[in-house]
This record gives C-alpha cells, sequence and structure tokens, in this order.
C-alpha cells in the first residue's frame, strides 16, 4: 500500500541561508525534513509546526515545574519531583494508516470479521479488533507517521527525551522515547484493524474484483458524539491489514459509514455489528462455481470465410442486489450477474486477423427458472470492451494469433429466493472480420449450464 509522509514546514531561515551561500544551519525543525516515515504509516493530517512549538514549551514548562518543586519543600527539605515524558496533544482531525502491531491497550474489543463485515457493490470492509486510548506511547504515535519527520538527532537535542533507540544490556533494541501522543479534550484515539475480505463474500462485481472502483462511487465516514470524522484514507484502503487510527469523540460509539451506489450501510466499531439500511442480500453473499462454455461454427462474408469458436468464461455467478448498468433490483428481487470474458478464436492460419463479436445479451444468454418461467439476460458482451485490470487472461488475445477477448457483464433478474436454474448460451450479435461485417452460423449448440448457489 502507498504510503504519504507528514512533512513539516521549513522556516525562511534556511532559504536565506541559501542565498547567501553560507553553511545552513539546522536547526532541529529543519532537521525534520531528513527524516524517513514510521514503517508503513501513512498520515493523514499533517505535523504542524505549532505542534513541535507547543511540544518545546511544554519541556520548557514541564523542566520549570521540576526546578519549582525541588525548590519548595515542607521544612524537612526538598524532595525531588518524578520525572515525567512530554506529552503533545494531536490534532482533532487527526488520523493515519499504520502497520498492524502486537500493542496492547486496556480498552480492546474484539470480534469475528465474518460479523464486523460491511460488503456493497464495489467493496468489502472487515475487522477483528478495535481499541480505545487516550494517550499513544512516541513508539505507538511513531507507527502511524506523528513525530515521523524528526530524527534521532533532533529528539535527543530535546531535553529530557532519553534514550532513542539502539540497544538495551540484553541486545535487544530499545524502545523509541520521546513525547507522548496525547488525544485533544473531548477526544480519544480509536485503533481499529482491519483484515482482508474472504473471497466468499466479495461482489462479483468487476471493479470491485480489481479493487479499481472510482472514489466517487464509494465514500465513508465516521459518526460519534453527533460528529462526522472522515476516514484517513478512501474506501478501498480498508481492503488490506493494517492498523487505522481516527481521533474521535468521547462518551459515544463510533460508526462507520460507507456509501455505495447511493445506498448507505452502517457498522458500530465499538461492537462490531451492524446497524441501520443493511442490505441483507449481502450477508451473506450466494454465488455459484465458475461457469464456462463455447460455440463452435462459420463464419463467411465478403472480407472471408472460416471456422471460429466463440467461448464465454465467467466468473462466480452471484446473487446481487445491485448490478452496474440496470442498478439496484426492484423490491423482492434479486440479480443474478454473470461477469468474466467473452473470445473469439479462428485459428493461428488467420495470423493477425480476429473476428470480433458484439453480442445481444438478451438474444445470446437465457435463464430457466425451476417452474419454467425465462429471463432473458441484460447487459453488455463484446471483444472490444476492455478487461478490467488484472483480469485472468488478460492480454491472452494479444499472445495468441486469431483471438480476440473482451469484458463479459450479464445479469438477470430474478427472485430474491432464487437457488437454482439453467443458463443457456447461444451467441446472436454483429460480427466483423478485417473490418467488415460477417455471419456467423452455430453448428454446435452449447451444453446448457446448471446453476446452484450456496
Amino acid at each position: 500500500m502507498a504510503v504519504r509522509q507528514a512533512e513539516a514546514v521549513d522556516g525562511g531561515d534556511v532559504r536565506e541561508a541559501r542565498r547567501a551561500g553560507g553553511a545552513r544551519q539546522r536547526s532541529p525543525l529543519s532537521r525534520g525534513r531528513r527524516r524517513r516515515g514510521a514503517r508503513g504509516s501513512r498520515p493523514w493530517a499533517p505535523l504542524r509546526i505549532r505542534t513541535l512549538a507547543g511540544m518545546r514549551a511544554g519541556l520548557v514548562t514541564a523542566a520549570c515545574a521540576a526546578l519549582c518543586a525541588a525548590c519548595g519543600g515542607d521544612g524537612d527539605g526538598a524532595h525531588p519531583a518524578p520525572t515525567s515524558t512530554a506529552a503533545t496533544v494531536a490534532p482533532a482531525d487527526y488520523g493515519a494508516y499504520g502497520t498492524t502491531t502486537d500493542d496492547v491497550y486496556a480498552d480492546t474489543h474484539t470480534f469475528s470479521p465474518a460479523r464486523a463485515r460491511l460488503v456493497g457493490p464495489h467493496f468489502v470492509a472487515q475487522f477483528d479488533r478495535v481499541s480505545f486510548t487516550t494517550k499513544l506511547s512516541h513508539t505507538q504515535a511513531m507507527n502511524f507517521g506523528y513525530f515521523a519527520n524528526m530524527d534521532h538527532d533532533d529528539m535527543a537535542d530535546m531535553d529530557g527525551m532519553g534514550d532513542m533507540g539502539g540497544m538495551d544490556h540484553s541486545g535487544h533494541a530499545k524502545q523509541m522515547q520521546g513525547p507522548s501522543l496525547q488525544a485533544p479534550p473531548g477526544y480519544r484515539f480509536m485503533i481499529v484493524h482491519t483484515v482482508p475480505a474472504l473471497p466468499k463474500s466479495t461482489p462479483a462485481l468487476p471493479e470491485y474484483k480489481n479493487n479499481i472502483a472510482p472514489e466517487d462511487k464509494v465514500k465513508g465516514e465516521i459518526r460519534a458524539g453527533g460528529k462526522t470524522v472522515k476516514l484517513p484514507g478512501i474506501v478501498r484502503d480498508l481492503s488490506s491489514d493494517h492498523d487505522i487510527l481516527v481521533s474521535v469523540p468521547s462518551g459515544a460509539d463510533p460508526v462507520l459509514a460507507i456509501t455505495d451506489a447511493g445506498r448507505t450501510q452502517l457498522l458500530n466499531l465499538r461492537t462490531g455489528r451492524r446497524q441501520g439500511d443493511v442490505i441483507s442480500a449481502y450477508y451473506p453473499l450466494k454465488a455459484a462455481d465458475q461457469i464456462g462454455v463455447g460455440v463452435t461454427g462459420d463464419f463467411h462474408g465478403a472480407a472471408g470465410k472460416g471456422a471460429a469458436t466463440v467461448s464465454v468464461h465467467g466468473g462466480k455467478p452471484a446473487l446481487q442486489p445491485y448490478a452496474d448498468g440496470p442498478g439496484w433490483a426492484e423490491k423482492g428481487k434479486a440479480w443474478l450477474y454473470l461477469g468474466g470474458d467473452i473470445e473469439t478464436q479462428i485459428g493461428a492460419a488467420s495470423g493477425s486477423q480476429r473476428l470480433d463479436a458484439d453480442l445481444d445479451a438478451a438474444r445470446s444468454f437465457r435463464l430457466t427458472l425451476p417452474d419454467g418461467t425465462t429471463v432473458r439476460g441484460v447487459g453488455k458482451v463484446s471483444t472490444r470492451a476492455p478487461l478490467p485490470l488484472g483480469t485472468a487472461g488478460q492480454g491472452a488475445a494479444e499472445d495468441r494469433s486469431g483471438v480476440a477477448q473482451g469484458a463479459l457483464s450479464v445479469a438477470f433478474e430474478v427472485p430474491d429466493s432464487f437457488r437454482t436454474g439453467t443458463v443457456s448460451f447461444t451467441p446472436h450479435g454483429t460480427y466483423r472480420y478485417k473490418g467488415k461485417r460477417v455471419d456467423f452460423t452455430v453448428r454446435d449448440v452449447a451444453r446448457a449450464l446448471q446453476l446452484s448457489l450456496r
């Protein structure tokens, strides 16, 4: 996963030194630009200069307080004040991605990803753990990109910061010491762990399969205490294995709200339970085994003639409440969705020539229900429709002579109680060879496909 690093803004002293041609005097703040980011971090809110300034001010205040305590007394002599590490207060809108860690927080809730999951037409987001705290240690904050623009020298320059890594007496790496990160008043940190989606729970739509759904199609936010907090990224970032930190208002359960294709679903991030407008057809998603069928025939026309095979290779047919194109199914209905690719092959002797096919989905695909009812398909089936990125077999058309390959996207409107049926494939449509229209005559009828959802 690509990462973004927070950067501190340099003051004008650097530009002045460069204009003067003299040696640059590095301040702790300017040295911070050289800092490599925390491992796997993806900060969302930038680290502000006033944060570092406030940190130094806090150190000075702490030092003065310690000195006053040492000078004061109860008549029996001064008692040394206990030392403490300064804390930096995070912005109220802070959020970031970090690598998964084994850090233990006192307020932690675990749940099954099968329950703590939201599924939509173009996304799946699921979680197995959430923690709440008002303070992060320096190392924990570094995991989420905070203090990431400060190097070890910078931190060592700050009095009272202690050891900055290295090895302890037993030869183990030391925990980095430094200022802790405090949640702002009225807020707490939520650390939620995301886990990759299970294949059987993923929608069949090609945009989801390859994790390329446009950002404006799927949007997410966190709601808590009457306030809305942005996700530190986009919804498709929730599909991998990492920790997400978000500063949320205290005293209320944070709720994840994801809107996909105009419908919003809610997940309580403290209990891991779905609520609100849940689309029940996704829990669980019903699907059948992958399909594949071919038809042989002959093409002929002014441009030439020959034998050809027209075949379709689908993903797992799935019963879904939404399909691209027709949109959301009516109440009591669902879409039996077939996605995959269509391929024509006319043999190696054709050289670089190809037989392009634009099929009529309604005439080419027919679904027969158990009661004998026939449903025609809707959608697009064309060797000229580009395959989604990452599709199995993509590029095969360029690697094999006489092969044309494109996308298959067909849906049948069925009762939402549908579980079994038979799909027949007879290719009807427009064919072109050497850029000119040709006719295609089926020689062998394709076998019917028996579907059984589970």
